[in-house]
């Protein structure tokens, strides 16, 4: 399967550890809690939710909080490097990324 297949929360396997996918252009290490920019076109094993490889669940309102907000200048400075955009562009990217985030938080915990 690839990255870019997945949605937001999903677990996969990847170069040998576990992630969840957090946007569309980053996971987060389940075990670490470090964030990685993962190639769209990465190959991955899809982990379902009922086939757990680890002991212990992430702390998913924490991670995924977490890094949405942290990711939200590097999401916005990596679709700049694709896009030329100004600065009043990126404001505006950035904002939405925001908007969409926790719309995205909102979804995913109860």
């Amino acid at each position: 399967m690839k990255f870019n297949l997945l949605k937001a929360g999903d677990r996969f396997i990847y170069q040998g550890e576990i992630y969840f996918k957090s946007t569309p252009l980053v996971a987060i290490n389940e075990a670490s809690g470090n964030s990685k920019l993962i190639p769209r076109s990465a190959l991955l094993q899809h982990v379902e939710a009922n086939n757990s490889p680890s002991t212990t669940e992430p702390d998913l309102d924490f991670n995924i909080q977490k890094h949405l907000s942290e990711n939200s200048e590097l999401f916005t400075s990596e679709l700049g490097k694709i896009l030329t955009v100004g600065e009043t562009d990126k404001l505006a990217i950035q904002k939405i990324y925001e908007e969409v985030s926790a719309e995205l938080i909102s979804k995913i915990l109860p």
